[in-house]
């Protein structure tokens, strides 16, 4: 997360907790890997400024797929990378202002591409 130009003493985290079935698909030495990622984020954010704190969480769901290509390199090792695209959306958003109770709200936003995310990682199977 870039929290370059927040203010005051800024914390934030964006955790995912996914399921990610994956079906092998083998062609004589390469092995092709597909499956859906489906799962569940929550998003805080924390700051500190001036003596008193503001928090804010978002929970929401992740939704994506995975693919991969791997080539064997002995009888009991293939080695390869894997691509995941997926994307986080926002359904509840709770605040916590100072001095006052947490209040949460039920919603849908559209935050555009700042919550598509593409990632690509060298992987083994053994």
């Amino acid at each position: 997360m870039n929290l370059d130009n927040a203010t005051g003493d800024t914390n934030a985290a964006d955790a995912v907790f996914a399921f990610s079935p994956l079906v092998h698909i083998p062609m004589g030495n390469i092995e092709f890997a597909v499956g859906p990622k489906l799962g569940f984020r929550s998003y805080n954010v924390s700051v500190k400024a001036g003596g008193a704190e503001t928090k804010f969480k978002a929970n929401g769901y992740v939704f994506g797929v995975n693919a991969g290509a791997f080539v064997a390199v002995s009888n009991s090792v293939s080695l390869g990378g894997l691509l995941s695209a997926e994307i986080r959306s926002i359904h509840e958003v709770c605040q916590t202002f100072p001095g006052q109770s947490e209040a949460c709200s039920k919603v849908d936003i559209d935050t555009g591409d700042a919550n598509k995310v593409i990632g690509l990682a060298a992987a083994a199977l053994f």
